[in-house]
């Protein structure tokens, strides 16, 4: 008898066959194969943590562990950054967001039942996932480093004062709350200065948050999509991201292009032959409040301190003012 990576006994008759797989995208695995089933069964071993998917998969598809996840930020362009790279052939992408690093219940569930919610991919295929909530979760960067130490982690950033009107507006509408008036909802009705207690105007202050993912990923690890320019430019923010996962070039003219009927950009995805298309915007149309200029510049203002302190900390700057 012999032990598996995971610690279970495995017959000689089983001809175990540990494989180190170390891609050019530098997300290293561990594939454990039993012999003795008619498919495969895979042991996924990474940082020294032994996963295992029981279920029998074929060709070659299984469940894998992410190797790079979009952390967020809510209402930084999150969404259609997942769903462009999800039709670029190397990536598989989980279409729900897991906030397994974040909730406690999720992970109090452990690393098979993650493993489980991932997406079927190829062993030459990067799988991800997102949940902006990961972005600013006390806990998510020690749960996801503890996991991979060398995982490759995508951060969509855009105008702190747009992504609070758009977060506003979520929340309204999801809370059904279509009074709520944005004024009130960020200044002190007595001072008129910026709340600092409410959480849609802290989750712009971008440089608080990525502090705690720097204490233990250098921030080559951290690849920055400006989500102003993905809703502009989409193509130029998705090339950077090919060459941060280390995948082949896919994206072009021909697979994201913009539609003048529609005003949205559009992406193709071929399946089995044929093309698949589908907008960006095509199922938005939630309303923004009025916003009136002085809030505006005063909200600017405020968020100018904290933007500096995060162009000092990644050696960039954005057009944010």
């Amino acid at each position: 008898m012999t032990k598996a990576p995971d610690g279970h006994l495995i017959s000689e008759n089983d001809s175990p066959i540990l494989k180190s797989n170390s891609g050019e995208n530098g997300f290293v695995s561990q594939s454990l194969e039993v012999n003795k089933y008619p498919q495969t069964t895979t042991v996924t071993v990474i940082d020294n943590h032994t996963v295992t998917s029981g279920r029998r998969q074929e060709k070659g598809r299984s469940h894998r562990l992410p190797g790079a996840i979009i952390i967020g930020v809510r209402k930084g362009g999150t969404k259609a950054l997942i769903e462009f790279l999800n039709i670029h052939p190397q990536v598989v992408a989980a279409t729900d967001e897991m906030h397994f690093f974040s909730d406690d219940d999720n992970y109090g569930q452990g690393m098979h039942w993650y493993l489980n919610k991932m997406p079927m991919s190829l062993p030459d295929q990067i799988t991800m996932e997102k949940t902006p909530k990961y972005f600013i979760s006390q806990a998510a960067p020690d749960r996801i480093h503890s996991m991979n130490s060398s995982i490759r982690l995508v951060l969509a950033l855009r105008n702190p004062v747009t992504r609070v009107i758009s977060d506003f507006a979520q929340r309204v509408e999801n809370m059904g709350d279509t009074g709520r008036n944005f004024t009130e909802y960020v200044l002190d009705n007595t001072t008129w200065e910026v709340k600092q207690d409410v959480l849609c105007l802290t989750i712009s202050i971008y440089h608080l948050h990525l502090a705690r993912w720097l204490q233990l990923f250098p921030l080559k690890q951290i690849h920055i999509v400006d989500g102003d320019r993905l809703i502009s430019e989409p193509l130029e923010e998705l090339k950077g991201v090919e060459r941060f996962l280390g995948i082949p070039r896919y994206f072009s003219e021909e697979v994201v292009y913009f539609n003048a009927t529609r005003g949205f950009y559009c992406m193709k995805k071929k399946v089995h032959g044929l093309y698949t298309a589908s907008c960006l915007g095509a199922t938005k149309g939630r309303d923004h409040p009025h916003v009136e200029g002085w809030v505006r510049d005063k909200l600017v203002r405020y968020f100018d301190t904290h933007n500096e302190k995060l162009f000092r900390m990644i050696g960039r700057r954005f057009n944010w003012s």
